[in-house]
């Protein structure tokens, strides 16, 4: 079965920004850099593969966060609320 076609993305100037910020701050979780690097690389037409390869990744989370993005724009990006216990650390 071959695979769907990559959904196609185009970023606004503000959504690019936002995301290239993200890639370059120190400070940035490595969660949403590796969404945003998803983001912006399906931006530019690459594939799901090239991607995931570039990315060392597979395709199918490359598939997922780039339909959020599609659905929820930088909305879809961020975590979702998790039911049960918060988890806790303790030392």
């Amino acid at each position: 079965m071959p695979w769907p076609k990559s959904i196609p993305i185009e970023l606004t100037d503000h959504e690019r920004a936002n995301l290239e910020s993200t890639v370059r701050k120190a400070k940035s979780l490595q969660r949403d850099v590796f969404r945003a690097k998803i983001i912006l690389a399906a931006a530019q037409g690459i594939s799901n593969r090239c991607i995931a390869k570039q990315l060392g990744s597979d395709r199918i989370t490359i598939r997922s966060w780039r339909k959020r993005f599609a659905k929820k724009r930088l909305k879809g990006l961020q975590d979702l609320s998790r039911p049960g216990r918060p988890v806790t650390f303790s030392l």
